[in-house]
């Protein structure tokens, strides 16, 4: 026996969401969006910045270890160059990749691809955090010869050498903090700071 249309009616009406409804989880969802965003966010830096870390330690490690084992100077270089929301050819202004040289006697062969770091994560350049970067550890070297893929010779660089013995050109310890770019230390913003042994070409990392 058929149900009598008004029941079927009603049961659709019972089951349905009203428009009332409909916006308020509408506003539940985006009230959880907009307290949960700023934690994610948080994360994905951080995850970021533990990756760039990394990356920074494993190519020092590298280039020490190919100057002990060829018995020839690597170069070390810190490339100044666009910031990561401006076209490639803007101009240079922020610390955000790193390339090691093999230095022979006539030539300078890229020991590995530049690293670039993710965006927002770039190098400190306040001396406080980042000596490597003072005019009395490095000099602001130019664009060589040498094409920095997709930027060409739009950059500048800052440079040390670690030697066949495993030390390095460095006068003193010196250190480079990676923070995303749109906070700082001293702000109370995430960071990793790498400190580099003059005398050994050794690294320390340090992490709040």
């Amino acid at each position: 026996m058929k149900a009598p249309a008004h029941s079927a009616i009603a049961g659709k009406s019972f089951c349905a969401f009203s428009l009332v409804e409909l916006l308020v989880v509408i506003a539940i969802i985006a009230i959880l969006a907009s307290v949960t965003m700023p934690a994610i966010n948080q994360v994905l830096q951080s995850t970021k910045l533990s990756a760039a870390g990394r990356s920074i330690v494993d190519n020092l490690s590298l280039a020490r270890q190919t100057a002990l084992s060829r018995n020839l100077p690597v170069e070390v270089r810190f490339y100044k160059l666009p910031a990561h929301a401006d076209p490639s050819t803007a101009a240079p202004q922020t610390y955000r990749a790193m390339q090691s040289f093999l230095l022979d006697d006539t030539n300078s062969v890229p020991l590995t691809k530049p690293v670039f770091f993710p965006a927002p994560i770039v190098f400190s350049d306040d001396a406080s955090y980042s000596s490597l970067f003072t005019a009395s550890v490095s000099t602001n070297t130019p664009a060589t010869s040498y094409s920095v893929p997709g930027y060409g010779r739009n950059y500048a660089y800052r440079a040390f050498f670690i030697k066949p013995d495993g030390s390095t050109s460095l006068t003193t310890n010196a250190f480079v903090t990676l923070t995303p770019d749109n906070t700082s230390p001293g702000q109370g913003g995430n960071f990793i700071t790498i400190q580099i042994d003059s005398l050994t070409g050794r690294t320390r990392t340090f992490q709040p």
